[in-house]
């Protein structure tokens, strides 16, 4: 193989857009590398809005009485760090992510904190935890990634682990226009979504999957993420929310 084989490269008369085939490596290669991107670390959800995020989950009474809460897609640790500022003591709040690079970040990050449970490198389903052990679980930003057989396993994996009265939290972008977020590589011509999405919900999709998951109780509504005088300002001038937040019970 040739050196020019072996980085891919291609004959200019060879090339041709053409869509990614998404597999579990070229999922971790991209998230690796924006997990250590300095430039790309202010674009993580947890980064950007973490803080808001958890304020809107108190003043919704998610955090309320929640011994064990898992974060099952951490990044780089931000919402666990604002959540480990509010939980009473006693709170456990445990991180899971695809990327070990991802899991590196947010133990640096936390662990010397009380109330941080530990961060672990999600590798399949079920997971390691047990049945019915976690009271709050939250899931941001990753639905939106999932084709649907990963969303079916991980929608599963999120009513097995819950106890009776927990709640999973869901995020994803609101309607989101996917080919506007598409880029093409001009070596190799592979085009793909930048943050690697595959779908994009609304209120009523985003209800339905989580209700046809057995999710007995299911709350979704709109959110602009920021801070509040954002949230405020696209409710005043009746703009469509940029977000959506779901919480499902059990």
């Amino acid at each position: 193989m040739t050196d020019r084989e072996d980085t891919g490269w291609r004959a200019e008369g060879d090339f041709r857009p053409h869509p990614i085939e998404w597999n579990e490596l070229r999922i971790q290669r991209l998230w690796d590398y924006y997990s250590t991107s300095e430039a790309h670390r202010s674009t993580y959800f947890g980064e950007t809005v973490g803080r808001h995020f958890v304020r809107v989950l108190r003043r919704h009474g998610v955090l309320k009485g929640r011994a064990r809460i898992v974060d099952f897609s951490c990044g780089t640790g931000a919402i666990i760090e604002a959540l480990l500022d509010v939980v009473p003591r006693g709170t456990k709040v445990t991180g899971f992510d695809l990327s070990p690079l991802s899991i590196e970040r947010t133990l640096a990050r936390n662990e010397e904190t009380p109330g941080f449970g530990g961060a672990y490198r999600m590798q399949g389903y079920p997971t390691c935890l047990e049945d019915g052990s976690v009271d709050a679980l939250i899931l941001t930003e990753v639905i939106e990634h999932l084709d649907d057989r990963t969303l079916h396993d991980v929608l599963a994996e999120c009513r097995r682990v819950l106890t009776p009265e927990g709640v999973l939290v869901v995020t994803t972008p609101n309607e989101e226009n996917l080919a506007r977020e598409h880029v093409m590589c001009p070596e190799c011509g592979c085009t793909f979504h930048r943050w690697q999405h595959r779908r994009s919900w609304s209120s009523s999709s985003l209800s339905s999957a989580l209700t046809a998951a057995g999710f007995g109780r299911v709350r979704v509504h709109p959110v602009t993420w920021g801070n509040e005088l954002i949230e405020l300002a696209f409710l005043l001038l009746r703009r469509k929310a940029t977000g959506l937040m779901a919480r499902a019970w059990r």
